[in-house]
């Protein structure tokens, strides 16, 4: 008898746990969300985080901040969201490279890319054009591959292991130029370096460029994108410049994760905010300064497209034997 009062006094509590689970989920946000972004602000990554945050924030009635969580190529943005409570209140905001690439270029990740994390939302990146200074003589790709191939010359990227990394790698192993990659944090102090004329050309997103391009102190030359950017419809892409590699069609997306085991209901309603959000007046205005023509992908559409791509960026990766650590 006594056994039998002790099994149902513990079922009772059991089930009258689960109103109480239930009304903390269903309480969900009761306090600040947060975004960490592996890049500095200034770049496109750190502010479609802020433009999404602040509309998701609006829609849930709490404040959500983005945390500006910088180094290890974005890796210690993904080891912070990882390690973090899957209850909703954090999320995080990347980029391909760093889950994709870097299980190439580092011999040991602070977190399972595969396992650590689910998909809420993706984005295409935009172009991301490739630049010399205004008052340089190059024209066009061909112009900055031959002079290459006459001497060294250095090629900044946003980021260690990025795309625009491994095509400058691309081109010292493939197509017998001498360029030397020059990975920064961030893209904002590689413009200024470009402009100051302490490298001889750089890529990266339209954000960062366009103060620069507007004042005639950066020129385009060629574009990543199968077709040309409407922000930059007399600059021909790589393709239209007969160079056709596959390396130079790749088209990265940016993206929005969470700790894995975050409840689905939280993924689905966040997800469904970052689509909402997309048609927003402010957030139409920053694709359109972007370049960006797609809206933002669902939870299933972003793991769709990212396991088509995901193999061709680790294949190029592995061809190029880069290494970082």
């Amino acid at each position: 008898m006594h056994r039998r009062l002790l099994i149902s006094a513990a079922a009772s509590a059991a089930f009258g746990a689960i109103p109480h689970i239930a009304q903390a989920q269903a309480a969900w946000p009761s306090r600040p969300i947060r975004i960490v972004v592996g890049y500095p602000a200034g770049g496109i990554t750190d502010a479609l985080a802020r433009a999404y945050g602040e509309y998701v924030g609006s829609q849930l009635g709490q404040p959500v901040t983005v945390e500006n969580r910088v180094g290890a190529a974005g890796m210690l943005a993904g080891a912070e969201v990882a390690r973090s409570a899957p209850d909703g209140y954090t999320f995080w905001f990347t980029a391909t490279g760093t889950m994709n690439q870097n299980r190439v270029l580092f011999k040991k990740m602070p977190y399972d890319p595969d396992k650590d994390f689910v998909y809420v939302a993706g984005f295409d990146a935009g172009p991301l054009p490739m630049v010399v200074s205004a008052a340089s003589p190059m024209k066009t790709f061909d112009d900055l591959l031959g002079l290459g191939r006459r001497q060294r010359i250095t090629l900044g990227n946003y980021a260690p292991g990025s795309y625009p990394h491994l095509l400058a790698r691309h081109m010292s192993t493939r197509m017998g130029a001498h360029v030397e990659p020059v990975p920064y944090k961030g893209e904002a102090p590689m413009w200024l370096d470009l402009v100051a004329g302490r490298i001889d050309a750089g890529q990266g997103s339209m954000l960062g460029l366009m103060p620069y391009l507007r004042p005639q102190r950066l020129r385009a030359i060629a574009v990543s994108t199968r077709n040309r950017s409407p922000l930059l419809p007399d600059v021909a892409t790589f393709a239209e410049q007969g160079f056709t590699d596959p390396v130079f069609a790749v088209e990265g997306w940016l993206g929005m994760f969470a700790p894995a085991g975050t409840p689905r209901e939280i993924v689905q309603r966040v997800s469904d905010l970052v689509q909402e959000g997309g048609s927003s007046p402010r957030i139409r205005q920053l694709n359109n300064t972007f370049g960006l023509t797609d809206k933002p992908w669902s939870a299933a559409e972003f793991e769709r497209i990212d396991r088509g791509i995901k193999p061709i960026l680790i294949g190029l990766a592995r061809e190029l034997d880069i290494t970082l650590d």
